[in-house]
């Protein structure tokens, strides 16, 4: 008897220690996956910082600056995401991974609404679709920040081994309070006049010169020396963010036996970029009083309609 239980004891034991090994390396597989997704996950632990200083410079910030980061958190998100097309290694760690898929995902489509929403809004001042959208973006962000502390709770149980890098802490909601509050102050801080956040084209007539040069007498009077004919020209900027459309400036003479209407085109302007454009010599009788307009009549949005109109009175000197 003795004989027969001497081996039955040494393989007994060397199957316990095939099934510790094999144990062990499953435990291993898990520890190993779960780092891989801490890891991804490290690449978002900023994300939160950087949402919240774009959000609190909404009234100032730059569209380039907007997008810069908008876009590369989401990038950032994308790039956690990558993690989850590698096959898990047991079904023990599946409830991790499906509440970090949620999470990530809720975040990308939080972020990217925003981004959608507050762009749309600087652009359409008048739009009041972006404040849903903003809201729906928002809970979005909620709904990964909750998914992830269920996360963090979870991956605590006994269920799971601790994996070597402990996952970030990630709240990616700027601000507490109502979604609606919250939109609408978003929204309105993306709307001002502080920023350039908006695409706004911004045509202006800033000046309207004559040939020969009027000056103010003292009667505050604008007097063209005697000459029977004035030669006009006008300088027209763009003022906006985005390159203008073709445009058309009309010059109007009056206080002649008729008046005399000049059209010159005016191609597309780069911001902060001015063109002077030239007209034909109008005809003028000395001592004669006339009313010169400059105006560009703009079909598309535009930042000031008030400034694409120059009209000056003057009179020419008598001989």
């Amino acid at each position: 008897m003795g004989r027969l239980i001497l081996p039955l004891l040494v393989a007994g034991l060397v199957v316990l220690g095939i099934v510790i090994t094999a144990a062990g390396a499953e435990t291993r597989a898990q520890i190993d996956y779960l780092d891989r997704l801490s890891e991804r996950a490290s690449l978002l632990a900023d994300g939160p910082v950087a949402l919240t200083g774009v959000i609190s410079r909404l009234a100032t910030i730059s569209r380039v600056e907007f997008t810069t980061a908008m876009d590369g958190l989401i990038e950032d998100l994308d790039a956690a995401a990558e993690v989850l097309a590698e096959e898990p290694p047991n079904r023990a760690v599946l409830p991790v991974r499906a509440l970090y898929r949620q999470a990530v995902n809720a975040w990308r489509e939080g972020v990217s609404g925003m981004s959608v929403a507050l762009l749309q809004a600087a652009d359409n001042p008048n739009d009041p679709a972006p404040v849903d959208q903003l809201v729906v973006a928002l809970s979005m962000l909620q709904v990964g920040d909750e998914v992830w502390a269920e996360l963090l709770l979870d991956v605590e149980t006994d269920d799971v081994p601790d994996p070597l890098r402990p996952f970030p802490e990630i709240a990616m909601t700027p601000t507490g309070g109502a979604a609606l509050d919250v939109a609408l102050g978003y929204i309105g801080a993306a709307r001002a006049e502080t920023n350039t956040l908006g695409l706004r084209p911004g045509i202006k007539v800033s000046s309207l010169l004559s040939d020969p040069e009027w000056h103010v007498d003292a009667q505050d009077q604008v007097v063209v020396p005697v000459t029977d004919q004035v030669v006009f020209s006008v300088v027209v900027t763009n003022v906006g963010n985005i390159t203008t459309e073709a445009e058309t400036l009309i010059l109007t003479v009056g206080g002649g036996p008729e008046p005399v209407q000049l059209q010159l085109p005016v191609e597309p302007l780069a911001p902060e970029r001015q063109v002077t454009l030239t007209f034909d010599p109008v005809t003028v009788e000395p001592g004669g009083v006339y009313e010169v307009v400059a105006e560009i009549t703009v079909d598309t949005p535009d930042l000031d309609l008030t400034d694409n109109r120059i009209a000056v009175q003057f009179h020419v000197g008598a001989e």
